[in-house]
């Protein structure tokens, strides 16, 4: 009779958890789209001489496209649109100011690949982010009302292959900021289709 190794058997079953599925989503070209909700952690402001506060949560979204080029690694380019802070505050206009941000994001993608499909994945990058105030806004961190610049951004996420073409995910991804162009972040669910060759057991479809 085999004796019960709780270390073996504790060690098979990580091994069991770390394999990749049967038919996990190839390397090769993918695109994709994202929404969720996204937040601009904009500071209080001064306006016609009141103090206001902002409120930074709304529904933001990302498009992107990448390419994988192993099982562990892929190159991603992406365009995300935050929801605006909208200050609580009437300016001169009658309507209320608000700090739009968005981001042209570059990241490499590092895949951690799990049982059934599932994957984990940390997402390391630079972003080139563009804000901007409106109405009455005309200063925000103690610059002038619109800036582009360079920012780091990263990101981490859980993804599922639904077959060799479709991956869903679920991802938190930030942007640091500084000055008028505030940290931001977007809590997402994204699909994306990956152009490859399917595979049916050994042979392709």
């Amino acid at each position: 009779m085999q004796k019960y190794h709780p270390l073996r058997n504790c060690f098979t079953g990580v091994l069991i958890l770390l394999a990749p599925a049967a038919y996990a989503v190839d390397d090769g070209f993918y695109m994709g789209i994202g929404a969720g909700q996204s937040t601009v952690y904009a500071p209080g402001a001064t306006i016609n001489g009141q103090h206001a506060t902002a409120g930074k949560s709304g529904m933001g979204g990302r498009i992107f496209m990448g390419g994988q080029f192993n099982s562990h690694g892929a190159f991603e380019v992406g365009y995300t649109h935050y929801a605006a802070a909208s200050y609580n505050v009437k300016s001169s206009s009658g309507s209320n100011p608000e700090l739009r941000t968005s981001a042209i994001d570059f990241s490499f993608h590092g895949i951690l690949p799990l049982a059934g499909g599932f994957s984990v994945f940390g997402a390391p990058g630079l972003a080139l982010a563009h804000a901007s105030g409106s109405g009455s806004l005309s200063s925000t961190g103690g610059r002038g009302p619109t800036s582009t610049s360079v920012r780091p951004r990263a990101g981490v996420g859980v993804s599922y292959d639904i077959n060799q073409s479709w991956v869903a995910d679920v991802s938190m991804q930030r942007l640091f900021g500084s000055g008028v162009i505030r940290t931001s972040s977007l809590l997402a669910l994204s699909i994306s289709y990956h152009i490859v060759d399917k595979k049916c057991g050994e042979f392709l479809c």
